[in-house]
C-alpha cells in the first residue's frame, strides 16, 4: 500500500518573520550556493537539520500507519523509505544583490511544498504551496504570469 504523505503548510498560524528576502528576489536570477537531498547517503549538519525542522513544524506530516512526524530522526527515516518523494534543504544566493536564504521542501504530489528560511536569523520568512512561492502573506508573482 503506498504511503500517503498529507503536507499542509500552516502559514497563517505561524509567526513568520520580517523578511529581508523580498518576491522579487525569488523571481530574480539566483545561484545555488548548496543544496542537499535527505537521505541514508547524506548527513545533515546541526544548521541543516534546524531548516528541517523549521519545515516540519510548519507542516503536518504522517507516515504510512497515520502517524505524525514530529522528530528529525522520523523524518529522515520517512524519505529513506519513500522514494517518490524527497528532502531537499537549499540555501541560494540572489545574483543582482547577493542576499541569500534558504528552501526547505519537498514534492508530496506533483507540486512543491516547502519554507523559506532567512540565513542571518533563522527564522521562517515564507512559504511554497503547491509551487507557489508567498513571502510575508504576499504572492510572488513571476514576470511570465503578466503575459
Amino acid at each position: 500500500m503506498k504511503t500517503l504523505l498529507t503536507l499542509v503548510t500552516i502559514a497563517l498560524g505561524m509567526n513568520i518573520a520580517q523578511a529581508s528576502i523580498e518576491c522579487k528576489d525569488i523571481i530574480s536570477k539566483r545561484d545555488v550556493v548548496s543544496s542537499k537531498r535527505l537521505d541514508q547517503n547524506t548527513w545533515f549538519t546541526n544548521q541543516e537539520v534546524k531548516w528541517s525542522m523549521i519545515y516540519l513544524n510548519s507542516s503536518e506530516l504522517f507516515d504510512d500507519k497515520g502517524n505524525e512526524i514530529k522528530t528529525f530522526g522520523a523524518l529522515r527515516e520517512y524519505f529513506e523509505n519513500y522514494k517518490w518523494d524527497e528532502l531537499r534543504v537549499e540555501v541560494l544566493r540572489v545574483v543582482k544583490t547577493g542576499k541569500e536564504y534558504v528552501e526547505v521542501y519537498s514534492y508530496p504530489g506533483d507540486n512543491q511544498y516547502g519554507v523559506l528560511i532567512d540565513i542571518k536569523t533563522g527564522r521562517m520568512i515564507g512559504s511554497i504551496e503547491d509551487s507557489d512561492y508567498y513571502i510575508n502573506d504576499e504572492y510572488c508573482k513571476w514576470p511570465e504570469e503578466d503575459a
